[in-house]
């Protein structure tokens, strides 16, 4: 089951010459749940995988429209006055994410994502942060052992109006990039969230805002007991320069390798397939929305509601040398394919 939760703002006591502080617990709310199955994985691909995406990360996010991919600013109530005088648009969080997945619990990822509310220096005594809560008991669609994956629901929930699908694509180490040894060399991966929403007008499923998190490594999983204080963090990214239109093209040509492909099995769920596609699926979807973002990524996407379709699907160029994809795509309201692959040359 895929359940998702939510908190209002929470406060903690800040300590500027520590690099963490020991938050508050608070109370989440339900916000919805949508059931599915779990993939039919052999245990040396869940192993890997929950080694590699569990943890704790600290990181920035971003959230961006669909249509131009133009950064969404903050909220005018989680930015602080000074910063509205000065004129200043924050679009960036600091974030910090507790990711587990247990090697006996197949299936079962879960995270809790905190969002620190923007202070002015050091002057605050107190982190405040939203909470975000994220549970995959057997939701996850595809997974590989990089510590990657796509989680969703298998089948699309009208009535609820609401769903929501994620990507997570593991940067490769500068190190192995460039052919090198490096010890202590930081891990950082890039998720991205997509929601999807059922327009109360038009009563037709759209994409809504899109969220980018770029994440380093911090540590083994705690259960996210400390947060980072104002001597830590990663910067923000919403200014970057987006990804250029020729090199999200380009993807057509590019050959998949090492790939993990899932499709639908006869009970409905998942299976790992013998067979996995020798490129991105952009030529079945030429009228789909190329949405170009920050950190090297693209975004394809396409919903027809008339045929219950929606192909989701994510790029990340890294430098000259490494290219990822992540996609998953719904036929009739039902998951039919999730993929994760890349190409290096």
């Amino acid at each position: 089951m895929l359940c998702s939760k939510a908190s209002t703002v929470v406060s903690a006591p800040r300590c500027c010459i520590g690099r963490h502080i020991r938050p508050k617990r608070k109370h989440t709310s339900k916000l919805g749940a949508a059931s599915t199955d779990t993939p039919h994985l052999n245990s040396y691909i869940w192993s890997q995988f929950a080694e590699n995406a569990s943890g704790e990360w600290e990181g920035a996010t971003a959230s961006f429209n669909p249509p131009n991919g133009q950064p969404i600013p903050l909220d005018a109530y989680y930015v602080p006055q000074a910063f509205r005088d000065w004129g200043v648009e924050l679009c960036d969080w600091q974030t910090t994410c507790s990711t587990l997945a247990e090697a006996e619990k197949q299936g079962s990822l879960k995270s809790i994502c905190r969002r620190m509310m923007p202070t002015v220096g050091c002057e605050a005594d107190a982190v405040a942060f939203t909470e975000e809560a994220q549970c995959t008991d057997g939701g996850l669609c595809a997974v590989a052992p990089d510590g990657g994956y796509v989680a969703g629901p298998l089948q699309l929930d009208a009535e609820d109006g609401r769903a929501r699908v994620e990507f997570c694509l593991p940067f490769a180490p500068v190190a192995q990039q460039q052919g090198q040894q490096m010890e202590e060399q930081k891990r950082e991966r890039v998720r991205v969230v997509t929601r999807l929403q059922v327009n109360w007008l038009s009563k037709r499923w759209e994409l809504g805002r899109v969220e980018v998190h770029k994440e380093r490594y911090d540590g083994p999983f705690k259960g996210q007991i400390d947060l980072c204080g104002c001597g830590g963090g990663m910067p923000g990214f919403s200014q970057s320069e987006p990804v250029s239109h020729e090199q999200a093209k380009s993807a057509e040509a590019w050959p998949i390798t090492n790939a993990w492909a899932y499709d639908k099995d006869p009970q409905g769920g998942l299976q790992l397939s013998e067979s996995a596609p020798a490129s991105p699926l952009i030529a079945a979807h030429q009228g789909a929305r190329l949405t170009l973002l920050p950190l090297g990524l693209a975004l394809q996407s396409s919903v027809d509601d008339d045929k219950g379709e929606v192909f989701l699907q994510l790029l990340m160029v890294v430098g000259e040398i490494q290219k990822r994809v992540a996609l998953c795509s719904y036929a009739g309201g039902q998951m039919q394919l999730a993929v994760l692959g890349s190409h290096k040359g």
